[in-house]
């Protein structure tokens, strides 16, 4: 799948919550929160790790950055890095700067930057396509694919709050592998 097919599909199910400073809250906090969870994914303790929920834990970052910029009006693009490698440090780095800009917007009313949130939306875009970490090699085509069959399965419409709360996880877990 190519982001900019991503970025249509991710739209379809992305919750409107009332505000645009409320969406871009919820983007910047949901890439940190799939950050975490990549993070917990890629340092478990076992020997094994599980690729699938690595993959997974990419999507859904490319999903909030996907839908970060459809709020902003930004179509993503393929984009390459070259010889370039990204790692998880890296993606983190950014995704604080983006973070921050949007924090001074909703806390301290400071006129949004879109440039500013389009230079990392691109950044991090770059790096989503170029991640490498622990020697795990990332298709993030692959992993857009597979999180959007994962939310057509939650959402077979569109976004609800009772589908969000009411998953059914072996389904998903099936979509994703």
């Amino acid at each position: 799948m190519n982001v900019v097919d991503f970025q249509k599909y991710a739209k379809r199910t992305c919750p409107n919550l009332g505000s645009s400073g409320n969406n871009a809250s919820h983007m910047a906090l949901g890439i940190y929160t799939e950050l975490g969870e990549l993070y917990t994914a890629l340092h478990h303790t076992q020997k094994d790790i599980d690729e699938v929920n690595v993959r997974e834990e990419l999507g859904d970052i490319m999903w909030y950055i996907a839908n970060m910029a459809t709020l902003i009006d930004y179509p993503l693009m393929e984009v390459t890095a070259g010889n370039h490698t990204f790692g998880f440090n890296e993606l983190f780095k950014q995704s604080t700067v983006l973070a921050d800009v949007i924090k001074k917007h909703m806390a301290y009313g400071k006129e949004l930057d879109v440039q500013k949130v389009t230079d990392e939306l691109f950044l991090l875009n770059i790096m989503c396509h170029n991640f490498y970490d622990m020697g795990i090699k990332v298709d993030l085509h692959l992993a857009m694919e597979k999180v959007i069959a994962k939310l057509r399965i939650r959402y077979p419409e569109k976004f609800t709050a009772e589908a969000a709360l009411n998953r059914d996880l072996d389904a998903e877990r099936s979509a994703l592998e």
